[in-house]
């Protein structure tokens, strides 16, 4: 009983002056929270490790982000993933904001944990006004290329083609069973159709892969990376199935046309 009588105690003594300023920064209470700002508490952090300004760039709230840069909180702090109130600025897209903090000069080159600085991130987020707002400032131009990126170029491709000639060889190999019947085991005739399929199959398929290998809003982190894979295989994967059952479909019309010509001559005959 003293053991726990003690321990809440311990709780309610720990300081919780921060936590309150963070949550005054959130809620955009911009007057009560100056009434209690200083020089000391200005850039304390809270349990994610993220100062006032970063929580108030987070949640939009312009008139606070306003005064405490006014105050003189430092911008250039960056929490556990490595951001900046910039980089929650850009985040969100609040053009507003990041330009009441894109004038603070060495916070526009800093990196966060995934190695985007904040025009970066404008940029994977096809945000031009706010790459243009940045640039305005001084920012270096965007990184063309980011390692996330590329890697889910190089795996979209790599799967994509990949699965494709699986596909591609499936049906050229299957299929030349039903083009050697439909061609009443006509086998040169039956190759030559089942070749031009093919090269087809292979043309639409790789000109869809190459179409939409580009990625509008560039991964910052690799979750988003992997959903952005998985989006872009599975559309690559309907394709190639809706193909398939086509070859199927053309390769049961020819034989069926085949097989009704002889019953026809019969007929005439």
């Amino acid at each position: 009983m003293k053991i726990g009588t003690l321990l809440l105690a311990l709780a309610f003594a720990m300081p919780v002056g921060a936590q309150t300023l963070h949550d005054m920064a959130i809620q955009g209470q911009e007057d009560d929270l100056a009434r209690k700002v200083t020089a000391k508490n200005i850039d304390s952090l809270d349990r994610e490790e993220k100062t006032m300004l970063m929580v108030a760039a987070e949640n939009g709230q312009t008139g606070v982000v306003r005064m405490l840069v006014r105050a003189g909180a430092n911008p250039a702090i960056q929490d556990r993933a490595g951001n900046t109130a910039l980089h929650y600025a850009i985040i969100r897209g609040d053009e507003e904001i990041t330009r009441l903090l894109a004038t603070r000069g060495k916070v526009l080159e800093i990196q966060n944990g995934n190695g985007h600085r904040p025009i970066d991130l404008a940029q994977s987020q096809s945000n031009d006004r706010i790459v243009e707002i940045l640039r305005a400032s001084g920012s270096m131009p965007p990184h063309v290329w980011s390692k996330l990126t590329l890697l889910l170029y190089f795996l979209y491709l790599i799967i994509s083609l990949g699965l494709t000639v699986w596909v591609a060889r499936t049906l050229s190999k299957n299929g030349r069973i039903f083009l050697v019947d439909a061609f009443h085991a006509n086998e040169p005739l039956a190759d030559s159709v089942n070749h031009l399929l093919v090269v087809g199959f292979y043309l639409i398929n790789i000109g869809y892969v190459t179409l939409t290998l580009r990625e509008k809003i560039k991964p910052i982190a690799p979750e988003e990376m992997v959903e952005s894979l998985s989006v872009k295989v599975g559309l690559v994967l309907l394709i190639l199935g809706t193909m398939h059952f086509f070859n199927m479909f053309v390769f049961s019309r020819m034989r069926k046309r085949t097989q009704q010509k002889p019953a026809l001559q019969e007929k005439r005959a």
